[in-house]
């Protein structure tokens, strides 16, 4: 899981610092072929997206594969 691009500058009382922009997070087969073949992301947009070969990337704090789950 990682964060968005816009980290938080200024915290209001009562928060944590962190970033205002979303969130992206992957999962990978752990051995390609053999524990599963397919990669998935997603990130603030809510879609979830995966790569059927087991790469997916994440790119300025964005889910880049093309793929979404279900279609």
């Amino acid at each position: 899981m990682g964060p968005g691009q816009t980290k938080v500058t200024v915290v209001p009382t009562g928060c944590m610092a962190g970033y205002v922009d979303g969130y992206t997070i992957q999962a990978f087969p752990a051995t390609v072929g053999t524990t599963g073949q397919r990669s998935f992301c997603s990130d603030a947009t809510g879609v979830i997206r995966y790569n059927a070969q087991g790469a997916s990337t994440i790119a300025n704090s964005l889910c880049t594969d093309t793929t979404i789950l279900g279609q």
